[in-house]
């Protein structure tokens, strides 16, 4: 009796690791062919640097977390935290941190990924050939492609 309980045990474990080797297949795959394009890009609260030195007192106030400054052509020069835009004086892009990492819409998700988790911020800045601002891309964001049951391919 117990030889055939080992067995039968055994052979479940063995059916419960490939269910999770196919698993872990199916997830690298995505990162792997899925791209930045393919992800919910956010719209990351943002203000001009010209209205970032204007509005120092209702940018502070209406602050959650970070707020990506652009230039006036939508390039991103940097992160501003609350505790930038709290300090007295002009607000510039001299108090922002890196925008990094920049994406672009092309990168797959697997290199996007290594690199928002690499950063301070994690999250992504997604900018088109010319530099200029698409979205912002989250670890969230990514987690939900992964998280979706059909296939890549058919």
């Amino acid at each position: 009796m117990w030889p055939a309980l080992t067995i039968l045990a055994c052979l479940g474990l063995g059916g419960l690791h490939w269910w999770w080797k196919r698993r872990y297949d199916e997830v690298r795959e995505r990162l792997v062919e899925q791209t930045a394009r393919s992800a919910s890009l956010q719209e990351q609260q943002q203000i001009a640097l010209g209205q970032a030195e204007v509005q120092q007192q209702a940018l502070f106030n209406s602050m959650v977390e970070g707020v990506l400054l652009l230039d006036g052509d939508d390039h991103p020069l940097g992160w501003l935290w609350r505790q930038d835009v709290e300090r007295p004086g002009p607000v510039g892009a001299d108090r922002a941190t890196s925008p990094d990492p920049l994406l672009e819409p092309d990168s797959t998700l697997r290199d996007a990924l290594s690199a928002m988790l690499g950063s301070a911020v994690q999250e992504g800045v997604v900018v088109d050939p010319d530099g200029r601002l698409l979205g912002t891309l989250t670890v969230d964001a990514v987690s939900s492609v992964l998280r979706q049951e059909a296939p890549l391919r058919a």
